[in-house]
């Protein structure tokens, strides 16, 4: 496992940005009135915007662009997963936990599905 560099942990976002990060992508989403409906990625000018409002409303940490889409490339892969995995035959969904219910062998096997040991 290597270590985290410096320039990573600029790179990382904390659990406020990130959620700053989504209110700002819906809103952008939201002011297109349906165009595109079903595509969750903005455009290059609302991928402007969203920086923009992104560093004048975060108070501490001001993020370049590639930045804040990489991570928003992420959160969709990171959703898309967890929604198939709560979507599989035997498996729901823990409202309180926000996350798949699901055993841990089923887990198991899960992860070695998609290569991930």
């Amino acid at each position: 496992m290597r270590s985290i560099e410096h320039h990573d942990l600029q790179n990382v976002l904390n659990r406020q940005e990130i959620e700053l990060l989504i209110i700002l992508v819906g809103e952008r989403l939201k002011a297109r009135n349906n165009k595109n409906e079903g595509n969750l990625n903005p455009s290059a000018d609302e991928w402007n915007y969203i920086g923009s409002q992104f560093n004048y409303r975060s108070a501490q940490n001001k993020r370049h662009l590639p930045v804040l889409k990489n991570r928003w490339k992420t959160l969709k892969a990171d959703f898309s997963f967890f929604k198939d995995l709560a979507s599989r035959s035997g498996h729901g969904w823990n409202e309180a936990d926000g996350i798949p219910d699901v055993t841990p062998e089923a887990w198991e096997e899960y992860i070695k599905l998609l290569g991930l040991i």
